[in-house]
C-alpha cells in the first residue's frame, strides 16, 4: 500500500480498515469507536467541523514507536502501508482482523482496472517528480559552481587590470 491513490481508496472505501488505523493512531479499543464520519469533503476540500485531531505516522520511524504505540499496533500499520510484496502483507494480517481487512480491499481494488491505473498515474507522477527534483537540484548546484567559478574569474579579471595599472606606471615612469 505504498501507492498514494491506493491508501486513500481503500481508507475511503472501507469504514473497518479506517476504524483499525483511527483505533491505532489514537490509541483506542474498537468498541470505543462508534461512527466515524468524514470531516474533509475530499474534492472540494471543505471542512465540515474543526473539532479533530490530527495524527501522522512516520513510516521510516518506527523503531521510535512506545511500547503503548506497538501495543495498539501502529508499527503493524507503518510495516503494512511499506509492504512491497504481497507475502509481507500475508505475514504482518495473520492476528489483526483490520489487516485482513485492509489487504482484503487492496487485494480486490488490485483488480479493478481502473484503480490499477490510477496507481500507475500516480506511480508514474512520483517518479516524474523525483526526476524533476534530482535535475533541479543538479542545475541549482551547477548554477552556484557557476558563480564561485564567475567569482574567481572576476578576482582574476580585477588582479589583471591592478597590474596592468602597474605595468602601464612603470612604462611611463620608463
Amino acid at each position: 500500500m505504498t501507492n498514494n491513490y491506493m491508501f486513500r481508496f481503500v481508507l475511503q472505501q472501507n469504514e473497518k480498515v479506517l476504524k483499525g488505523l483511527i483505533c491505532a493512531l489514537l490509541h483506542l479499543k474498537p468498541e470505543q469507536i462508534k461512527k466515524i464520519e468524514m470531516m474533509l469533503n475530499v474534492k472540494t476540500y471543505h471542512t465540515y467541523s474543526d473539532k479533530f485531531v490530527l495524527s501522522v505516522l512516520d513510516l521510516n520511524k518506527t523503531e521510535l514507536a512506545t511500547e503503548e504505540d506497538k501495543a495498539y499496533g501502529i508499527d503493524y500499520w507503518a510495516h503494512f502501508f511499506k509492504a512491497q510484496t504481497w507475502e509481507e502483507l500475508k505475514e504482518l494480517i495473520k492476528d489483526n482482523e483490520f489487516l485482513q481487512e485492509a489487504a482484503d480491499s487492496i487485494y480486490k481494488a488490485n483488480a479493478d482496472e481502473i484503480v490499477r491505473q490510477q496507481c500507475r498515474a500516480r506511480e508514474e507522477a512520483e517518479r516524474r517528480e523525483r526526476t524533476l527534483e534530482r535535475n533541479i537540484k543538479i542545475l541549482q548546484d551547477d548554477l552556484e559552481n557557476t558563480k564561485e567559478e564567475r567569482d574567481k574569474f572576476k578576482a582574476e579579471y580585477e588582479n589583471m587590470k591592478v597590474e596592468l595599472e602597474r605595468l602601464k606606471k612603470k612604462y611611463n615612469e620608463d
